[in-house]
């Protein structure tokens, strides 16, 4: 059997560590023939000269090019990539693997993967689909766009990914590589972990607070402004124990790396400063600590294994998906004085982590690439799906999902989470999963259920409270969401009305009343979805004063179901309807050219109480293990 040839880029303490677990497994399976181009940060002194590390795991190293520029500025990055380009094409040439592995967002991985996509190399990329919000999001979506195989960290990642255009066979949901590491730090023997702890001099009558602070060039506040307001905001946790981990070779980190070791020198009492720590003990010093501080990756992907509070300042991370061990403060002494106060005077809590999702992601890994036998030029060969621009038969297509924030029966019943989502999300999950909708709009009046909706990647148009009392129609809503699409000359042929009160429609429900919209010859402009009445009119009744009379004249209440007429009614799951119909004097957007769809019960689930939050969370639970 002939092997299949693996080439991994790793340039950082970081992306070695995260690679770590699947590394070790790949060197031992012989399906595969594993080598390292070791670059970046790796390489110098500076920064702990971490390829020791690799060479301690005897990972085999095809190749060590040296790429980083002097300079601790933002043209020395630029110029760096430029090095890994030259350097990488001449090593990718020769070896000319069958997969080449990549991760995360920096600019050497940008230039591997550049040379890779020139020379017909099929590129794996680790932790694709985030969104922090800073520059390096830009780096991550554009080695996406080059990549062929896709591992993702997160739920949130698949979607965005699936936005971008990429086709869903590449996407691969895995969660957190480093996983399998974390797992085996927590059932660490007692002696090893007596000796770590002699090692890193941790005193267990004091609080430790592990710092690792990166630069952060693309934020308005200076790179020299960013670590001075760090470290004044500790002079008054002398009594505590502070492990400084060093910062990483971006623009500006030779000089958080010189004030971080003046400040541990002049505090050497109850602090200590490393270039870089082992990958091993790293994870041991999560485990350890009470308090993680600064603005690192490892604060939202593994510290949350470890139920390990995060201060995360400044806007590095911002707006990446996080467990609710992360706690957000701005560059200001004080509220980063406030937070830390509060935190080590909390008990330690679970904390929720979107980045565990498999027993061992590693195992994953290695299954899909064993299984991809793929002729190589269709895995090279990407199409893009849209990302939600295609149109739908040739009709474009808006979604409006409206959400009050002013449910009385229950409190913010449109974000209250069902199954571990809030119930508004899986109608948006559900719409962005369809690349044919060009749009995805969520129209409120509350900011809280705005911020979900946005989360979970819906556009918001905040209608005015006057359209969100009881009493305010649909057809109001719809009007308004005209009224701003024209003041933002933005126009569409259908437009899909779906009520987040209804999780359970499936896509063929929507595109079922699409196709009856679009293609019927009966001359519909609105279709909508009907389901088996509750109770037949037949068998209602209604009530004067105390005598009973049946609710239609002459009505034989008493028949057998089986003699009962079909009845059904609308179930408020999808209604679709031609944008053209909609006028000022209009009062509802079904009319008598409306078209019906029939959906089962199941699928027709309208959550108004508490008991049906509990009916469509067995549903859902019934669905899963049918799937």
């Amino acid at each position: 059997m002939t092997k299949k040839e693996i080439l991994c880029i790793t340039g950082t303490r970081a992306d070695y560590g995260i690679y770590r677990p699947l590394l070790l497994k790949l060197e031992k399976d012989p399906a595969f023939n594993l080598s390292l181009i070791v670059t970046g940060m790796h390489l110098l002194q500076e920064y702990g000269e971490t390829i020791q590390e690799i060479q301690k795991d005897k990972l085999k190293i095809s190749a060590t090019p040296s790429i980083l520029v002097k300079g601790d500025n933002k043209s020395s990055m630029a110029q760096s990539l430029g090095l890994g380009l030259l350097h990488f094409s001449e090593i990718l040439k020769l070896k000319n693997p069958d997969f080449l592995l990549v991760l995360g967002d920096r600019g050497e991985m940008l230039a591997a993967a550049i040379s890779a996509h020139y020379l017909n190399i099929p590129i794996v990329h680790f932790h694709g689909g985030e969104v922090s919000g800073s520059a390096d999001d830009s780096i991550r979506h554009a080695i996406s766009k080059l990549a062929h195989i896709h591992f993702v960290s997160t739920e949130k990642s698949y979607r965005t990914l699936l936005q971008f255009g990429e086709e869903d066979w590449r996407i691969h949901l895995i969660g957190s590589l480093r996983k399998t590491e974390i797992n085996q730090i927590k059932n660490m023997s007692s002696y090893e972990r007596f000796c770590l702890r002699n090692h890193y001099s941790i005193q267990h009558n004091k609080n430790l607070l592990l710092v690792v602070f990166h630069p952060d060039s693309r934020d308005s506040v200076p790179v020299e402004e960013q670590v001075e307001t760090l470290l004044s905001s500790l002079n008054s946790f002398f009594k505590d124990q502070f492990i400084f981990i060093g910062a990483n070779s971006d623009a500006g980190g030779d000089f958080f790396n010189r004030r971080i070791k003046e400040f541990c020198d002049l505090n050497n009492t109850f602090t200590s400063f490393y270039y870089s720590i082992p990958q091993e003990d790293y994870l041991f010093l999560l485990s350890e600590a009470n308090l993680l501080l600064g603005n690192s990756s490892s604060g939202l992907i593994e510290a949350p294994f470890f139920n390990l509070p995060y201060v995360l300042i400044g806007n590095r991370q911002k707006g990446r998906e996080r467990g609710s061990n992360v706690l957000e403060v701005p560059y200001d002494e004080n509220k980063i004085t406030s937070v830390i106060s509060h935190v080590l005077q909390a008990e330690k809590q679970m904390s929720s982590n979107p980045y565990d999702t498999l027993k061992c992601p590693e195992t994953q890994v290695i299954k899909v690439l064993k299984g991809t036998t793929i002729d190589k030029w269709k895995l090279i060969k990407k199409i893009f799906n849209g990302g939600g621009t295609g149109m739908y038969k040739n009709k474009k297509i808006i979604a409006l999902i409206p959400a009050r924030g002013g449910s009385k029966t229950i409190p913010y019943k449109n974000i209250k989470l069902l199954s571990q989502k809030p119930l508004i999300a899986w109608t948006i999950d559900l719409v962005k999963e369809m690349s044919e909708i060009d749009k995805v709009v969520v129209s409120t009046d509350d900011l809280n259920i705005s911020i979900v909706s946005q989360y979970f990647g819906a556009e918001v148009i905040r209608r005015p409270a006057s359209l969100s009392a009881d009493d305010s129609m649909p057809i109001d809503v719809v009007r308004h969401t005209l009224k701003v699409m024209k003041e933002q000359k933005d126009s569409y042929d259908i437009m899909l009305y779906l009520e987040p009160t209804s999780p359970l429609r499936s896509k063929k429900d929507i595109y079922d009343c699409l196709d009856l919209l679009i293609e019927n010859n009966k001359g519909y402009t609105s279709v909508a979805t009907f389901s088996e009445a509750e109770l037949n009119p037949i068998r209602a009744w209604s009530l004067e004063g105390t005598s009973p009379k049946t609710f239609i004249v002459n009505a034989n209440p008493f028949l057998p179901r089986q003699k009962l007429p079909k009845a059904y009614q609308l179930n408020g799951a999808v209604y679709a309807f031609y944008l053209n119909t909609i006028h000022e004097k209009s009062k509802i957007f079904l009319d008598e050219y409306t078209g019906g769809i029939i959906i089962p019960k199941e699928r027709a689930v309208d959550i108004d109480e508490e008991i049906d939050f509990l009916l469509a969370e067995k549903l859902i639970e019934r669905r899963g293990k049918n799937e």
